[in-house]
């Protein structure tokens, strides 16, 4: 509707009658403009949320690592501890 509006918003009553088929491509033209930067947008939010996912799969496995690394840490001590005379 407001594509509608703002289209038949810059013509005369007159003009939109002569003009009609003028009147239905711009209209057409400005809808198909919004529609790409709908989805110029729907395809930002997902890569934003396709990113955010990764990142948090990262985090998680950097954690889960250093877990890991700090274990190994506490037996090589506890192995060295118990080998001293």
């Amino acid at each position: 509707m407001e594509v509608f509006k703002a289209v038949t918003a810059e013509y005369t009553a007159p003009d939109l009658i002569a003009q009609r088929s003028k009147v239905s491509g711009d209209i057409n033209a400005l809808l198909s403009s919004a529609e790409q930067k709908q989805k110029v947008a729907i395809a930002e939010a997902e890569a934003s949320a396709v990113r955010a996912t990764a990142d948090g799969e990262a985090d998680a496995q950097l954690k889960l690592a250093t877990a890991k690394a700090d274990a190994i840490k506490v037996q090589a001590a506890a192995l060295a501890a118990g080998s001293k005379p």
